[in-house]
């Protein structure tokens, strides 16, 4: 009861305090913020297993330069100094990317010869895949439909979350994935996909019949998108051998924890977000 308690108020102060950065136009250096941490927690996850070894700084370099890149393509206030100084950003940080990218790593390993090289690089492009391109995501949501681009894919990915977390409680009998994620069940997936769809379909009359299409559509693929997030998460927990992959939020544990859904979720909003 307690950490029910613990990881209910916890998420909701974190819910709250993204909510109030959007809306007021100030998210990007908070989500930088997360972006970083969950790189760098992604690759001391997966430096436990043998194999696992990867470059964090060079990869974490090259999300930062990608988070910024991508709010020079959808200007917001992060970038706006830089603008006003007249620094040639853009050649900047797309140089920056691709040197961190497709140098750094080479030359650090003729320093340090250790280990395989092939490995290693692959492991930091993951990491740069995986946690730092759909953070990049966030400023081309803010460019399509403004505070709602980010926020109403993040809606719907929460209520998917507690929607699934609440029918699979109270319902769940037949294990979804049994071998990468025991607690999670097929009455709860499509519990949570009901109740976001639902919570899409309320929305319409608020905004209007130019969104009817993108309220019907991107709840689902929020919801469908969030569960395969959760389960690739749970996946490589498994492979190394860890129950959370940190402890950031109490009941909630790591970064990774709280943001996998939305690794999986955030391009596809993005993507969907050009045609709805």
């Amino acid at each position: 009861m307690k950490n029910l308690i613990a990881r209910g108020l916890s998420g909701a102060l974190f819910v709250a305090v993204i909510v109030l950065s959007v809306i007021n136009g100030f998210e990007a250096p908070l989500f930088l913020a997360l972006e970083v941490a969950t790189q760098l927690e992604f690759y001391l996850l997966l430096g436990r297993k043998e194999g696992g070894k990867s470059c964090p700084i060079v990869g974490i370099v090259a999300g930062v330069s990608l988070f910024l890149f991508a709010n020079l393509l959808f200007p917001s206030l992060m970038v706006f100094p830089l603008l006003i100084l007249g620094i040639p950003s853009a050649y900047i940080l797309v140089g920056m990317f691709i040197l961190t990218l497709f140098l750094a790593i080479p030359l650090l390993e003729l320093y340090k010869p250790q280990g395989n090289l092939t490995q290693r690089w692959a492991n930091t492009l993951l990491g740069i895949i995986y946690v730092a391109l759909p953070f990049a995501c966030l400023p081309i949501l803010r460019g399509e439909r403004g505070a709602w681009g980010i926020l109403l894919p993040l809606i719907f990915i929460w209520c998917n979350d507690i929607g699934a977390f609440v029918i699979g409680s109270l319902l769940g009998k037949h294990r979804l994935a049994p071998e990468i994620s025991p607690k999670k069940s097929w009455e709860g997936f499509i519990g949570g996909l009901v109740i976001t769809i639902a919570v899409g379909l309320t929305l319409i009359p608020t905004f209007g019949p130019s969104y009817s299409n993108y309220l019907i559509i991107m709840p689902l693929a929020m919801g469908l998108m969030a569960v395969l997030g959760d389960l690739v998460e749970s996946m490589l927990k498994r492979h190394v051998g860890v129950k959370d992959s940190g402890n950031f939020l109490p009941g909630h544990g790591g970064f990774l924890d709280r943001f996998d859904a939305m690794l999986f979720a955030l391009p596809m909003a993005a993507w969907l977000g050009f045609f709805l």
